[in-house]
């Protein structure tokens, strides 16, 4: 070793904070896969067994929820890839940014809008929600 002390770095799989933060992301990404399947299973059988306009509007502000969220968690997800890669994720052109780009991009469009939130309380609490 020269005149300069190294530092001793843990990689990063084996650091605690990491392995936490992993299995949050993992988690909420595979608990909307199953919310967005559920919601949109749910509108596809409605519609398919001719349900009634009240219902269909219903599960239709379910599916427009679902994709919110589901659009929220992963890009929560790809942030925190992005951030746990350090600066070869900002440097080097690869996958990752490219994903952290196209879902920064799509998240921003407007039909993922917290709106989405505030229409299906406001339907839950009995209230007047704005129409589609």
């Amino acid at each position: 070793m020269t005149g300069r002390a190294r530092l001793a770095q843990t990689p990063l799989a084996e650091q605690q904070i990491f392995q936490r933060d992993l299995g949050l992301h993992t988690t909420a990404v595979a608990a909307s896969r199953a919310l967005i399947i559920q919601a949109y299973t749910e509108a596809v059988d409605a519609i398919a067994a001719e349900a009634g306009s009240t219902d269909v509007e219903r599960l239709l502000r379910l599916t427009k929820v679902a994709a919110n969220h589901v659009t929220r968690v992963g890009r929560d997800a790809v942030d925190f890839a992005w951030s746990a890669s350090g600066s070869q994720g900002i440097r080097n052109p690869s996958r990752l940014q490219r994903c952290f780009r196209d879902m920064h991009v799509g998240a921003g469009h407007m039909v993922f809008d917290d709106r989405n939130y505030i229409e299906l309380a406001k339907v839950r609490l009995g209230l007047e929600a704005a129409a589609f």
